[in-house]
């Protein structure tokens, strides 16, 4: 069970970053063949958005918490 949730985990760590670089590697996630990602990391970052304060600026904080607390949940229950 421990490497098929690790791959799982590490899947949606990979979308999330597909989904915050997507403008830089030009992908338009409303594309029917895109559009997938959008929909699975969509729930999770307005949570953490309401979850985390204003910090100001431009840069969005949210998929860089959502790796972390994915790398550490990942951590907790794999063991790797």
């Amino acid at each position: 069970m421990s490497p098929l949730l690790y791959g799982i985990i590490t899947f949606y760590m990979l979308m999330v970053l597909v989904r915050w670089a997507a403008p830089w590697i030009r992908i338009d996630l409303n594309a029917r063949e895109w559009a997938w990602i959008r929909y699975a990391t969509d729930p999770v970052l307005r949570q953490a958005r309401k979850m985390m304060p204003d910090m100001g600026g431009t840069m969005d904080w949210s998929f860089a918490a959502i790796l972390v607390g994915l790398w550490l949940v990942r951590m907790i229950l794999t063991g790797r």
